[in-house]
C-alpha cells in the first residue's frame, strides 16, 4: 500500500515538473520557447554553454520533421543577423551543415566570404564553404551562380566549394568560369581548385 502511494506520489510530482517546464532537446517537439532558450546559448560568449547549446540543438532537430525545420529557421536567423558574433556564427553554419540543411543555402552563399580573419584558404577558415560542402549537390546550382557574381573573394569560395562538392555539373561550371573570369586571383584559384581535383 505505501510502495503503490509513493509511485503515486512520484508520477504526480513528475508530470507536475513536466508541465513548468517548456520541452527542450529531449522531446519529440520542442517547443518554441526551448528553441529560443537553445538560441540564447549558442549566443553565449561562454565556449561551454555554446558547445552545450550546439549538442542540444542537434538533438532538438532529430527528434522530428517539424522540429527540424523549427531548429533550422531559428539558425538561419542567427546567420542572417548582423549581430551574431564570429563564434555564433561558425556554430550556426556548423550546425546548418551538420543537417544539410538545403533551406539554410540562400543564408550561407550570401556570406560565401565570410571568416574569422584567419588568413589561409582551408575551409575551416570558412565556414559557409565548410557547410555548404556538406550540404552537397543541392547547393550546387546556387554556387555556380555565385561563381559569376559578386565580389572576387565570394566566387573564390564559391570554387572552393563546388571543388568540395565535386561531380560533372560543378566541374563543368568551374572550367567555364575559368574562361570567363576577370580576377587574375581567382581564375588562379579556380585553375587551382581544377588541378586539385583532376579535372
Amino acid at each position: 500500500m505505501k510502495a503503490g502511494l509513493v509511485a503515486l506520489l512520484l508520477v504526480c510530482l513528475c508530470n507536475h515538473v513536466s508541465a513548468a517546464r517548456p520541452a527542450q532537446a529531449g522531446s519529440v517537439n520542442p517547443t518554441n520557447a526551448g528553441i529560443s532558450q537553445m538560441i540564447t546559448d549558442l549566443n553565449s560568449t561562454d565556449a561551454n554553454e555554446r558547445g552545450q547549446a550546439k549538442r542540444e540543438l542537434l538533438i532538438a532537430a532529430k527528434r522530428s520533421a517539424r522540429a527540424r525545420s523549427r531548429v533550422t529557421d531559428a539558425l538561419i536567423k542567427v546567420l542572417n543577423s548582423a549581430d551574431t558574433s564570429p563564434e555564433t556564427w561558425y556554430d550556426a553554419a556548423d550546425l546548418v551543415g551538420n543537417l544539410r540543411a538545403t533551406e539554410a543555402v540562400d543564408a550561407l552563399i550570401s556570406h560565401l566570404d565570410y571568416n574569422d580573419g584567419t588568413v589561409g584558404f582551408s575551409s575551416s577558415h570558412f565556414p559557409a564553404v565548410r557547410a555548404l560542402t556538406r550540404i552537397g549537390q543541392p547547393a550546387v546550382p546556387k554556387l555556380i551562380r555565385a561563381l559569376s557574381e559578386g565580389r572576387p573573394s565570394v566566387r573564390a569560395r564559391a570554387a572552393q566549394a563546388l571543388g568540395s562538392i565535386g561531380g560533372a555539373q560543378a566541374r563543368e561550371a568551374l572550367k567555364r568560369a575559368l574562361t570567363t573570369e576577370t580576377d587574375r586571383g581567382t581564375a588562379m584559384y579556380i585553375r587551382s581548385v581544377l588541378g586539385s581535383r583532376g579535372n
